[in-house]
């Protein structure tokens, strides 16, 4: 797949996630959350081409990549199939209950979502690939910073799953000062500005 082809991909992910979050009554907030990283990779792709051509960075970006549609199937396979991601039964029987969710059972339940995708996705798929990376590619990574929902994040150990998991759980509580309509009219906004630029 070329590169508009894979960045016409990760917009139809996001869009795709954004439905999901809506279809959950906007419930499941950790399906907006991850269209996010759809978002800033398909901003990646467009800006820097060239990592394609490097083969450790276009090793990572296939990682990624591939990372990135696993989350997108599971989350869905996950909200329509009943029982396929057992970790998760518990969160989406309290999004499917309908009863009021407290701030602090919202938090629960992206948490419960964030170390499932964690544990079952990304931890098996990247392992293998950063391990093979050169000294320079691994230290870059862990300084590297993503822009998700709640704006720019710095993973100061991209490479330790506990770190990822409180970064990411630090954004989640920003958006909380920012306001989840704000988020999903974000992402919407640059969905559409997005694709006008493939």
């Amino acid at each position: 797949m070329d590169r508009a082809g894979h960045i016409d991909a990760l917009l139809c992910r996001a869009d795709s996630l954004l439905a999901l979050y809506r279809r959950s009554g906007r419930r499941w907030r950790f399906p907006l959350v991850s269209l996010f990283a759809n978002l800033w990779l398909a901003r990646v792709l467009r800006w820097c081409p060239e990592l394609r051509r490097i083969p450790p960075a276009a090793r990572v970006l296939a990682a990624v990549l591939e990372t990135n549609t696993a989350v997108h199937d599971a989350l869905w396979r996950a909200w329509q199939v009943p029982g396929s991601a057992p970790a998760l039964d518990s969160v989406l029987h309290a999004v499917r209950s309908g009863e009021p969710l407290s701030p602090h059972a919202h938090r629960a339940l992206f948490v419960a979502s964030l170390r499932w995708e964690q544990r079952e996705i990304v931890e098996p798929a990247f392992a293998p690939v950063l391990v093979g990376l050169p000294g320079w590619m691994r230290v870059a990574m862990c300084w590297m910073p993503m822009r998700l929902a709640s704006g720019w994040v710095l993973y100061r150990d991209f490479l330790d799953a506990r770190a990822r998991i409180s970064a990411t759980v630090q954004s989640y509580d920003r958006i909380g000062e920012i306001g989840w309509d704000t988020i999903e009219d974000r992402a919407a906004l640059a969905l559409r500005s997005l694709r006008g630029r493939v």
